[in-house]
């Protein structure tokens, strides 16, 4: 059906929205962009269309690949392959070398010395030959190299691309050399993953020692099925934990025809060795990690239901603005209760969770505005009065409405951030002082801007 102008208009700058996210640039004072792989008209967890953890616990954009190659990628960073160290080796002949990575099986990647004038990266499997295309052994190996060479940090989302996975993996050709001389690839690999697998042990035998506490129990499969489900929160299979019996007779008595999530939960409740092994394939750090994109997929799209009023009107629902901040405020109280009940987490998860609270502050401060000041779109219902209702920055930041009942804390933000370890948000040091600078010209109460430069005062960095 064609569209109206305005339409095409609206649909054209939710595209920009959508594509125009920042990506992660060193040292410079932008936010690391976190964006989510969930959301209600998005694909699940293992969604091939937007972001997958690798193996290596780094998180993958896809958004820069080919659609064809979206699932090459997906597979590939989720793919557990082993190199034969005895049979990968370097052929030599002036520039025109190149390793041979020989991996358990009947496969073969070979990387071309890039001082050869190019960056190529074969393999000798049946994708590969056939279409010519970056396949999943290759991508397995740009996800290891990515930790055990590079160091790459698991808190922050790495933007994929064929041409950045061809130079990573081609700018890695001599310590890649070294590696297969000594016949320590492999080894490297598996070091370098060692923490990982070290979680996904924990996880398993801290799974066994649940079953005296219940709730525990419940709490647990209810976080490993929310990945499963783009929609809901852990929380919203409670429903689960009251219908399913406890004292099942039978794994059959478990099954609830029709209903995958209820059968699930039954399995998990009565046999303690699958509940386990769900436990080491979905760990503690992954479905935290998961159920924090979530949140922050749920904050940002109150944010965009809020532009999109302000630039296209209207919206059927009254007092947009505080609709938009008590949604925000709940996912910041969330983030903070969830760290907290899923202790001990990692480091980098508790990282991320720091980032999406620190972008989520900077998205408030971006809109410090009064939305209904320029609105290029006629309207008949009168402006709200109160300036709290009108502008998200005063009713979260410098003018927040007080609730008897109030679960937030006295500042929004604050009150949460100020329970991470400063280890887990330092590397944020940089945006903080820009949002800090911005906060004290927009105006705030001077407990906050206290309290903010001195969080920020005490953990500068000493040389």
């Amino acid at each position: 059906m064609p569209m109206t102008r305005s339409q095409a208009q609206r649909e054209r700058q939710q595209q920009e929205r959508r594509q125009g996210d920042p990506v992660i640039v060193a040292s410079h004072k932008v936010l690391p962009s976190i964006e989510s792989d969930v959301g209600p008209s998005e694909e699940s967890a293992f969604s091939l269309n937007s972001k997958v953890f690798g193996h290596s616990g780094l998180v993958y954009d896809l958004r820069g690949l080919s659609p064809d190659a979206i699932p090459r990628a997906a597979i590939g960073f989720r793919s557990r392959f082993s190199v034969d160290d005895d049979r990968s080796r370097t052929f030599k002949d002036g520039v025109d070398s190149y390793h041979a990575i020989q991996l358990v099986g009947p496969v073969a990647i070979r990387i071309v010395n890039p001082a050869s004038g190019y960056r190529k990266v074969e393999c000798t499997c049946d994708t590969f030959q056939r279409n010519r295309s970056i396949c999943t052994h290759v991508y397995w190996l740009y996800d290891n190299l990515n930790v055990a060479l590079l160091d790459l940090s698991t808190s922050l989302t790495h933007v994929v691309t064929k041409e950045n996975v061809l130079s990573s993996v081609t700018n890695l050709y001599m310590p890649i050399g070294k590696r297969i001389a000594s016949k320590s690839l492999n080894g490297l690999i598996m070091t370098a993953r060692a923490d990982i697998q070290m979680d996904s042990d924990d996880d398993f035998l801290e799974e066994g020692r649940l079953d005296d506490n219940q709730d525990k129990v419940n709490q647990s499969i209810q976080d490993m099925l929310a990945v499963f489900d783009n929609q809901r929160l852990p929380e919203d299979f409670e429903d689960l934990a009251r219908a399913v019996p406890r004292n099942l007779s039978s794994a059959t008595a478990a099954i609830v025809p029709g209903d995958i999530f209820a059968s699930l939960f039954g399995l998990a409740r009565y046999d303690k060795d699958f509940r386990r092994l769900l436990r080491r394939a979905l760990t503690r750090d992954f479905c935290a990690r998961h159920l924090l994109m979530k949140l922050h997929s749920r904050a940002k799209e109150a944010f965009e239901r809020l532009d999109d009023y302000t630039q296209f009107g209207p919206e059927t629902r009254p007092q947009l603005v505080a609709h938009c901040a008590d949604r925000v405020r709940q996912v910041v109280r969330q983030i903070g209760q969830y760290k907290d009940d899923r202790a001990p987490l990692d480091g980098p998860t508790k990282a991320k969770a720091a980032e999406i609270l620190v972008s989520l502050l900077v998205e408030v401060c971006d809109r410090n505005k009064d939305i209904y000041g320029h609105m290029p779109w006629h309207k008949t219902a009168p402006d709200p009065e109160d300036l709290d209702d009108r502008n998200i920055y005063v009713n979260l930041i410098s003018d927040p409405p007080i609730y008897e009942d109030s679960l937030e804390g006295q500042f929004f933000f604050l009150d949460v951030f100020s329970t991470f370890a400063p280890s887990e948000w330092m590397h944020l040091l940089d945006h903080l002082e820009v949002v800090s600078e911005q906060i004290k010209q927009y105006g705030a109460p001077v407990p906050f801007i206290e309290r903010l430069e001195g969080l920020l005062a005490e953990n500068q960095p000493r040389f």
